[in-house]
């Protein structure tokens, strides 16, 4: 996953979306305008994300474009959301506490 704190919802590959058994067009159609600058489809559905020991409820956008990207990326809703963040680059690490 890359961590994009300027995302505002986390965002998967159509692809994974099919792999979990969610059939994405089910989902709240929306538009992204990315990089690119043109806007493309994406279907938000909620899902479960399991972190350590929590599973949480969420909700996350399913793009056909990213389907040939090894990665997803997590953003201020369904992610940023949910937790406090600190990043630790001198250790290089991620610190996640549950959001009170």
């Amino acid at each position: 996953m890359l961590i994009d704190s300027g995302a505002d919802i986390s965002v998967f590959s159509y692809q994974l979306g099919e792999y979990l058994g969610l059939d994405p067009t089910t989902g709240v159609h929306s538009e992204l305008v990315g990089v690119t600058g043109e806007p493309e489809d994406f279907y938000i559905c909620p899902i479960e994300i399991v972190i350590g020991p929590l599973t949480l409820r969420t909700r996350a956008g399913f793009l056909r474009s990213m389907d040939d990207k090894p990665y997803g990326v997590v953003g201020q809703d369904g992610f940023f959301d949910l937790f406090d963040v600190a990043f630790k680059l001198s250790k290089e690490e991620i610190e996640l506490t549950p959001a009170a």
